[in-house]
């Protein structure tokens, strides 16, 4: 029988759509192993399956030195787990290491703008921080990096920012202007300043925070002096010659009329979407902040035009105090409203941004949830998103904390199958699924897309999934098939699908079944030649791919355990006892030493499949020497017959 073996390879992507209501909800909150009054989670980050926050008021040797708390995600639990405690290697009194993070998938950013630099207070630095380094699963400080602008105060590290191998570093207090460094790093791990940007207005605390994309970067500056409440500049990669970062667009707030608002306190940049908030806006007859979300070809191409402005839900919500964005996804703080709101692409309409939820912690006490947020990924909300909470209690005052929020989207788990499973069609168990919002069994499951699909002979379709979120498939295995990948979807009622690739290894097909009839024995030895013939000594040939194959059948060979007519034998001194007359039929002679114990000889039959397999048996003639007991030897004479 055809025989087939299976693998299921997990490998979670999350698609989501722009219509669809999800169903974001907390997934953990993240406890440092600090002591009161450190806020945690006042800056926070989030890659794949890796968060950080800082807690820029931590003390160990030196008070308010600050430190950094690293969580990584079990994709097959999704349980996050503290590993790592950053501190910078040069940790000093009031250095605020932490006030702000970024991470891009093995690299950790670490800002502390307290940080003294040879005698010049509170110059900053940042630090750089990668995995393994030092050790597998470590993170390991691999750089220190500072601006090229000396003097005190300058606050270098305020915001940072990293994607591959370019980071960002704010310094927003350099003479009330400030300035952005731009850090390259090769591929033996040094980090070179390569640009310090410079704005183009005075006081504005340039570099107040900071979004870096590919080959774009926004700044934000927030100046407060009467007539402007700040901006925010794009700046583009080889804008105005190789390797300069130059301003392509600046964003501004128009409706000023109050000095304590700061357009440029929060940005947030996803390819051709960028946003601006102004957490304190009074404008318009509101006071509870404002987000502005531009397009580039929005109004004209590379016009770089607002699409919608969002508000806050009441006054004082500081709504705005942080940003995120990834593909079509949105993420607004609004510490004093302890909440922190989602909002959708094309929800409401075509770049309408319109609200999709308003995030809370589980816990009701305020703690300041809002203050910082980050997105990772794709699909609703993101895979994940992160939202600090600094002024939360655990028993500590003030200790801080951060939520993992994300998507109670189904989730494929591998199941307790392995091994050969026989049959050219079979259902199988394939895994189990679950949904947080919904009975698994209730989930529509596809495969590529349909209730079927067919990949080199491989054929998966009936996909079943029980209460108990099993998932069956009935599984055909065509005869000359080979390994097959599959993608298999599951969606739940709100249009949210995760999917896992299945692999179907196509183990060889069985030979065929050759047998034959029992021994021939000759009684009388006249000397002279019996037919053999396949036609005639065949009872079965059968293939589980190719069915009948008697046809196919040959002579391999004859063998003889007495050697051909020689003399002194006594065998009637005849010759060629065996004779092949073609592949299928042969002679062989009814005579026998008169000296020995009988002769034996073993016709041997062969059959191929059209998959390479092949089967033999062996048909004896016997020619006893009586009344002498039959005793069949070691070949003495072997004749070839069909190759």
């Amino acid at each position: 029988m055809h025989r087939f073996a299976w693998i299921v390879a997990i490998a979670l992507s999350f698609a989501g759509h722009a219509s669809a209501q999800p169903n974001v909800s907390e997934v953990q909150r993240l406890v440092g192993p600090g002591d009161d009054g450190e806020f945690a989670g006042s800056a926070a980050a989030i890659s794949g399956n890796t968060a950080v926050m800082g807690a820029v008021l931590h003390t160990d040797d030196e008070s308010q030195q600050g430190a950094a708390y690293v969580f990584e995600r079990d994709p097959a639990t999704n349980a996050w787990s503290f590993v790592k405690k950053l501190v910078a290697s040069d940790a000093g009194f009031d250095n605020f290491f932490g006030f702000s993070v970024a991470i891009d998938g093995d690299r950790i950013v670490v800002g502390a703008p307290g940080n003294d630099v040879v005698f010049q207070l509170d110059a900053g630095a940042a630090y750089v921080f990668e995995r393994d380094a030092g050790g597998a699963g470590n993170w390991g400080e691999v750089a220190q990096l500072f601006g090229s602008v000396a003097g005190g105060a300058t606050g270098f590290g305020t915001a940072v920012d990293v994607r591959g191998n370019t980071i960002v570093a704010g310094e927003p207090t350099t003479d009330g202007v400030g300035n952005v460094f731009v850090f390259t790093g090769d591929p033996f791990g040094v980090w070179v300043e390569t640009k310090r940007l410079s704005p183009p207005d005075d006081f504005v605390r340039f570099g107040q925070s900071l979004a870096l994309d590919g080959d774009r970067l926004l700044v934000g500056a927030p100046r407060r002096p009467p007539d402007h409440p700040g901006f925010a500049y794009l700046h583009e990669r080889n804008q105005g010659g190789a390797g300069n970062w130059g301003i392509v667009r600046t964003f501004s707030f128009s409706f000023a009329d109050e000095d304590e608002v700061a357009f440029g306190a929060g940005v947030a940049l996803h390819g051709d979407t960028a946003a601006v908030s102004d957490p304190g806006s009074g404008n318009l007859g509101r006071d509870n902040g404002l987000v502005e979300v531009f397009q580039r070809d929005q109004d004209g191409p590379n016009a770089w035009g607002q699409v919608v402005r969002l508000f806050g839900e009441n006054s004082d919500d500081n709504f705005g105090q942080d940003l995120a964005l990834r593909g079509d996804r949105l993420l607004v703080g609004s510490r004093d409203a302890n909440a922190a709101y989602t909002f959708g692409r094309n929800q409401g309409g075509p770049n309408a941004w319109g609200a999709l939820q308003k995030l809370v912690p589980s816990d009701p006490d305020f703690s300041g949830f809002g203050r910082a947020v980050g997105l990772t990924g794709g699909g609703v909300l993101g895979e994940n998103a992160i939202i600090g909470a600094p002024e939360g209690d655990t028993g500590n005052l003030n200790q801080g904390f951060a939520y993992i929020f994300g998507n109670t989207r189904p989730r494929p788990v591998l199941g307790d199958v392995s091994g050969a499973i026989g049959g050219g069609n079979a259902v199988v168990l394939i895994g189990s699924i679950e949904d947080g919002e919904q009975g698994a069994e209730t989930l529509i499951a596809r495969v590529n897309g349909a209730e079927s699909a067919t990949v080199n002979g491989v054929t998966v379709s009936n996909l079943a999934i029980g209460a108990d979120g099993a998932v069956t498939a009935e599984v055909d295995v065509a005869c000359g098939a080979s390994d097959a990948s599959f993608e298999l979807s599951f969606a739940d009622e709100s249009g949210e699908v995760a999917t896992a690739s299945l692999t179907i290894e196509a183990a060889p097909s069985e030979p065929p079944v050759l047998e034959v009839r029992p021994p021939l024995t000759l009684l009388l030895p006249l000397h002279l030649h019996h037919l053999v013939s396949v036609r005639r000594i065949v009872t079965a040939a059968a293939d589980d791919c190719d069915g009948d194959v008697s046809a196919d059948v040959v002579i391999e060979q004859i063998t003889s355990d007495e050697p051909d007519d020689a003399p002194g034998l006594a065998d009637g001194f005849t010759r060629h006892d065996v004779i092949v007359l073609d592949c299928r039929t042969a002679l062989v002679r009814a005579e026998r030493s008169l000296l020995g114990n009988g002769r034996v000889y073993g016709v041997t039959l062969r059959v191929d499949d059209s998959e390479g397999n092949t089967s033999r048996a062996v048909y004896r003639v016997r020619v006893p020497r009586l009344p002498r007991p039959l005793v069949e030897d070691a070949p003495a004479l072997v004749v070839p017959g069909c190759p």
